[in-house]
């Protein structure tokens, strides 16, 4: 609904003297022939005629709302745009506003500086007739440029060429507004002929069809772009909805239309966000598994498809990081080792030799001499090659264990402790430490391990898992002088790795 107010002052015409200056200023007197409008200044403002060009600029305008100032009321849906990144959301809501507009245009008007009983004025005036010719002109001007603006706007709509935004929109909307208001003043015109009277208000009332046709097609397309969003929906195109979104906002809409359009959007972000969950689940799930396998890649190349949405993007990276962290080498390690070596056997360090008989006691390994092993690991540069340091803390059993009736052991070396610390590189470690016994202060034992057998090599995951692992294993418990002594064994150990990398 629009409504139109005309508010036309009473003209006034200034008989007025006043000389720059002068001791005395005449009063203000009334004519037809003028559109006015006044201000009260100071006494010696009037008589200096001395207003700043800023409030003459003022009083124009002024003149300009007096003479044609229109209230129309309109619906209009207000929108606040939240920027995201690449994407944007945007609400609404709908009010009644009222829109306050001038038509025409004020060329040359005179100042008159003049006194109405005890107040000094001055005036803003021109001629009637100077005004409605210039607006007459101006709307003639503005007219056809708009009919050239709709015609093209229409005649690219139909070649699915261009989009309208919410600017242009506007702004034919206004210039509509304009030449409707405009003609109501020109109508009523004494000094406009007849002729040129009718030939505007014939092209303004084209102009309007025009405009109204251009609405109906915007509706149309509006309805067939709805459809097209609900087949894409359907498909799970979810990026080419998104940008169509997007393109969307920048159209003018009705009301009922952007209803339309956000109930649209609110399905599609719910059916979109069930997705991502859904996704979000299984790539969790894939983390806590430390699996980095060809299921996992194939969840992360669907998710890169989201990244078009809100915080998508980020999320994505993150995933892509802490699958590759949590599935990376491990570069230290926490291992629990159960031993099970021969007895200690004696080297004879004056010959050089081996006490032969006691090793073809013991070779057999029919008495066990468990020990077991808690130690830590650090491998430096690239965990792959398995190049660290070590240090461990080996505990000897108290008890031999029988495989098989014998005459007992030659020594009694067990029930004793070890710290060492150890280099490790391939499948080799070699270790180094104290022991602590008394009877055993001045002894040193050196450990040599080989890994023969890998849970995690085999699982194709080498390096990258916890692991089950089989290993041989040699002792030399010596003091580098008149006493040495050896044992072999094996070693069943658990290998805990942390402080993963993704680096390799």
């Amino acid at each position: 609904m629009r409504l139109s107010v005309l508010t036309l002052i009473s003209i006034f015409f200034f008989s007025c003297g006043g000389v720059k200056n002068s001791s005395t200023v005449q009063e203000c007197r009334i004519n037809s022939k003028y559109y006015s409008v006044s201000k009260v200044i100071k006494k010696s403002t009037c008589k200096s005629e001395s207003v700043t060009s800023e409030e003459k600029t003022l009083l124009k305008k002024d003149l300009i709302k007096q003479i044609s100032e229109r209230v129309s009321v309109v619906s209009r849906l207000n929108e606040q745009v939240k920027e995201e990144g690449d994407t944007g959301s945007y609400s609404s809501f709908l009010n009644n506003e009222s829109i306050v507009s001038s038509i025409g245009s004020v060329n040359n008007p005179n100042f008159i500086y003049c006194k109405s009983g005890r107040k000094y004025y001055i005036y803003c005036v021109v001629p009637v007739k100077d005004f409605e010719i210039d607006l007459y002109n101006e709307a003639k001007a503005r007219l056809q440029i708009f009919i050239n603006k709709v015609d093209f706007a229409i005649s690219s709509i139909n070649s699915k060429d261009r989009v309208l935004n919410n600017d242009e929109m506007s702004k034919f909307s206004e210039t509509n507004l304009y030449l409707s208001n405009a003609i109501e003043l020109i109508a009523v015109s004494r000094h406009i002929s007849e002729t040129d009277k009718n030939k505007i208000i014939n092209d303004v009332a084209l102009a309007n069809a025009q405009y109204f046709k251009l609405e109906s097609l915007l509706n149309y397309n509006f309805d067939n772009q709805i459809s097209k969003l609900n087949k894409l929906l359907l498909n799970n195109a979810f990026e080419k909805i998104h940008f169509e979104l997007i393109s969307l906002s920048k159209k003018q809409f009705s009301p009922s239309q952007r209803e339309r359009l956000m109930i649209f959007k609110s399905e599609y972000e719910k059916k979109f966000e069930s997705l991502i969950r859904e996704l979000d689940s299984k790539i969790e799930n894939a983390i806590t598994k430390r699996r980095n396998d060809a299921e996992t890649q194939k969840l992360l190349t669907a998710y890169s498809y989201t990244v078009f949405y809100k915080d998508q993007k980020e999320k994505y990276e993150l995933y892509k990081h802490r699958i590759t962290k949590r599935s990376g080498y491990g570069r230290s390690a926490l291992r629990l080792g159960l031993y099970a070596g021969s007895s200690f056997n004696e080297i004879n360090n004056s010959s050089g030799q081996i006490n032969i008989d006691q090793f073809d006691d013991n070779s057999n390994f029919e008495s066990i001499l468990p020990s077991y092993d808690l130690s830590f690991i650090h491998y430096f540069l690239n965990p792959r090659k398995r190049f660290g340091l070590s240090i461990s803390y080996r505990s000897f059993s108290d008890t031999f264990i029988e495989l098989s009736d014998t005459d007992g052991i030659g020594n009694n070396i067990n029930d004793f402790n070890s710290l060492q610390f150890g280099l490790s590189y391939g499948p080799i470690e070699i270790k180094y430490g104290t022991v602590d016994r008394d009877d055993f202060e001045d002894l040193k034992l050196s450990s040599l391990k080989l890994y023969v057998f890998r849970t995690d090599k085999m699982i194709g995951r080498f390096g990258k898992s916890n692991s089950i692992n089989i290993s041989a294993f040699a002792d030399y418990l010596s003091d580098f002088k008149d006493t040495s002594f050896y044992s072999v064994g094996v070693i069943l150990d658990y290998s805990i790795l942390f402080n993963r990398t993704s680096k390799y």
